[in-house]
């Protein structure tokens, strides 16, 4: 069906090949006798040497790369800019170790003449996955709505991933080689007929396939769900939320990348920017070790905020309201400037673009550079439906933003404007927005300038933009901007975060101690009190020994132990909550009751009835001295007695020595300190003085918790 454009494309491509080079697509080239140690046999799949270290003697294998993608996940420019050149990069990983004389790519489910894509040298990959050669519109088609539910979908007629995918494998494994490859490119997952787990281990292992598998552009799916409904296909999975960032993985893909997949995660859900690459004239150098899309290139990181101007104001500006513009910006800049870590960047038209500028007479000088005439726009007031400088600035801001690195406060987009750009309002709100809004969107605080009242109801009624980020300064008065432009962090007014939080942990600190303190003394006290009043009523205790069988009669429920509870009671999930220093800790669920809370403290125990328990459970290996003090842990609880202020006991099995645990009242909402980290983490992001003051409210309160638990 397709040896047609086998010819053509073999003369297309025919002054790229290498001399001698052996091409699976050209019908006059000659394979060359395979080396035994590349053979799909048993011995080698087993041992499967690496093929960067083997001689290019006999990889005749086939690269086959099936792509299952839709508009609703990838747009238009995320496929041109990222995922065209990552497909060119994978194949020639293949073709630099020897791999890969027919490198195949087609969409999954609407294989023809059209989307069929072919390769076997470096040069004719990198010619066959441009946009010239491969129509987005005919790679990337909508799913059939038929999803199980928000992750999976459900196989239809037009889209049997069971049938389709097998046939596809089966085609790869007619020709048997060590280091035949598929990799499946994909949005979704799939709910596959069963029968493909039975059929799908025997055809990898006949045809030495490497099967791998890239979930694309959906961070909404968890990497768990991904990785147990595949796990049966293949081990070696990868899900890169970023669409922008395959191309920084595409070094990663079994079993021609020079890098573990476990290295790749963290290149693989970072936003990275577009590659840019010029056409290859020699065989490319494929780097050994992952790229580092998330270091900064910016000597501003860390506690410097940046700010990104972008002036798009309409050649109905004149020059007062262009000045005074300019004073809106200038004022509060100058105001932060003297007092916080902040940079600032300007994009204008004709390629105004200031740079990163961090002091303010910088800043001064470029905007008194500035003309009027060069950076005004054509543009329609209030309303423009063919404008498109404003868009092309957003993006330009993601240029200069994206490799900066993480910084503490978070960048800041300002679109300075006195009309509405519809073009601009259509990409910000787009359902599959492209990777720069989208980037602007998750990591970004996007502000609109409005010079016009109009411009502002506007956006705010058509856009998501928050309403505080809505600024107006109607009709250019020369009046000062929005001064909240200011990171939180004060150099020289105010009182710092850090300050705030040594004077909180200073005083939680200080009563912590005073209540250990008053702890200690009540306690030995209380001890020798005990001590007192058993050295005066030893004399009756002597005389309490001649009735003693007498007593035990009375008084069997003495040696019960209440506590404990047996296995049939308990259910054990897999679901681990932490460790202790004696045994593991999961959560499950107990049966009824607790008895030791039904005997000893009836009116609680109602509340504990069929509830979800943490199981702390001792180490199977545990030694003799650790299991004494895992049973002397267990006897501790039983003293302290039920306090609502304190992680209570349900209940305990000792029966067992090997099989003891310790059942815990289940705390849903996790430790006390992992709480307090989130609370940091919100109040250094927080401007708010009542909030710290609410802050400071709550630890105390968990203070006088602590210390009644304690008593």
């Amino acid at each position: 069906m397709f040896y047609g454009l086998f010819v053509v494309f073999w003369a297309l491509n025919a002054s790229s090949h290498i001399a001698g080079e052996y091409c699976a697509l050209d019908p006059n080239s000659t394979m060359p006798p395979p080396d035994a140690a590349d053979e799909c046999t048993t011995e080698n799949w087993n041992v499967f040497p690496n093929p960067a270290t083997r001689n290019a003697t006999g990889h005749y294998c086939k690269v086959l790369f099936l792509l299952d993608l839709s508009p609703d996940y990838v747009t238009r420019e995320e496929f041109d800019k990222a995922l065209l050149p990552a497909l060119a990069q994978m194949a020639d990983q293949c073709l630099d170790v020897e791999v890969g004389y027919a490198v195949i790519a087609f969409p999954l489910f609407y294989k023809n003449e059209e989307t069929v894509k072919y390769c076997c040298a470096v040069a004719g990959c990198d010619e066959t996955f441009t946009t010239t050669m491969v129509d987005y519109d005919k790679w990337v088609q909508p799913y059939d709505d038929v999803q199980q539910d928000q992750y999976f979908w459900n196989e239809t007629t037009s889209a049997n991933f069971s049938y389709a995918f097998l046939i596809e494998l089966k085609n790869v494994a007619n020709t048997p080689c060590l280091y035949n490859t598929v990799v499946l490119i994909t949005n979704r997952l799939f709910n596959y007929q069963s029968g493909l787990n039975k059929d799908f281990p025997y055809v990898p292992d006949e045809g030495c396939i490497t099967f791998s598998v890239i979930l694309l552009g959906r961070p909404d799916i968890p990497n768990e769900d991904f990785e147990k409904q595949y796990a049966n296909l293949s081990t070696k999975l990868l899900q890169v939320n970023n669409i922008s960032c395959i191309y920084e993985i595409a070094h990663c893909i079994p079993p021609c990348g020079n890098v573990s997949l476990n290295q790749c995660y963290d290149n693989a859900n970072w936003s990275c920017p577009y590659p840019s690459l010029a056409p290859p004239t020699t065989r490319r150098t494929v780097a050994t070790t992952t790229a580092h899309t998330v270091s900064p290139t910016s000597e501003y990181g860390g506690d410097w905020e940046h700010i990104v101007y972008l002036f798009a104001l309409s050649n109905n500006t004149n020059k007062t309201e262009f000045s005074n513009a300019l004073y809106f910006v200038e004022t509060p800049l100058a105001d932060c400037l003297s007092r916080f870590n902040l940079v600032a960047r300007f994009l204008a038209v004709n390629d105004t673009d200031s740079g990163w500028l961090h002091d303010i007479e910088s800043i001064q000088a470029f905007l008194v550079g500035l003309k009027h005439e060069e950076i005004i726009l054509p543009a329609k007031v209030v309303n423009d439906t063919e404008e498109r400088h404003t868009e092309d600035l957003v993006v330009r801001a993601y240029g200069s933003l994206v490799n900066e690195g993480e910084s503490k406060w978070g960048p800041r987009v300002i679109l300075m404007t006195d009309f509405v750009s519809w073009n601009f309002i259509d990409a910000y709100r787009a359902s599959a927005p492209s990777a720069a809004f989208k980037w602007l969107q998750q990591h970004a605080n996007f502000e609109v300038y409005a010079f016009s009242m109009a411009v502002q109801k506007i956006y705010e009624a058509e856009t998501t933009i928050p309403a505080r980020n809505l600024f107006v300064d109607d009709g250019f008065t020369k009046a000062p901007g929005p001064t909240d432009i200011c990171p939180p962090k004060d150099k020289s007014t105010g009182m710092p975060s850090t300050t705030i939080w040594m004077i909180i942990i200073g005083v939680s600190f200080g009563l912590m101690i005073i209540l250990l303190v008053c702890t200690v003394v009540y306690r030995q006290k209380l001890m020798w009190m005990q001590k007192l009043y058993l050295f005066k009523n030893k004399d009756g205790d002597e005389e309490m020994e001649e009735d003693g069988k007498t007593e035990a009669a009375n008084n069997d429920d003495d040696i019960i132990d209440y506590w404990e509870i047996s296995w049939d009671r308990l259910i054990v999930s897999s679901e681990k909550l932490g460790h202790g220093a004696y045994g593991l800790v999961y959560k499950g669920k107990m049966l009824g009751q607790s008895p030791g809370l039904e005997h000893y403290y009836p009116h609680e125990a109602a509340n504990f009835r069929d509830c979800d328990v943490a199981v702390k459970i001792i180490q199977k290996h545990a030694s003799e001295k650790e299991l004494q003090m895992f049973l002397h842990e267990i006897d501790m609880m039983k003293t302290l007695g039920f306090n609502e202020h304190l992680v209570n006991m349900l209940g305990c099995s000792t029966q067992s020595a090997k099989r003891s645990c310790l059942v815990l009242e289940y705390c849903a909402n996790r430790d006390l300190k992992s709480y307090i980290l989130r609370r940091r983490s919100d109040l250094d992001q927080s401007r708010s003085i009542d909030e710290q003051i609410d802050c400071t409210k709550e630890f105390l309160h968990f203070a006088w918790q602590i210390l009644v638990g304690i008593n």
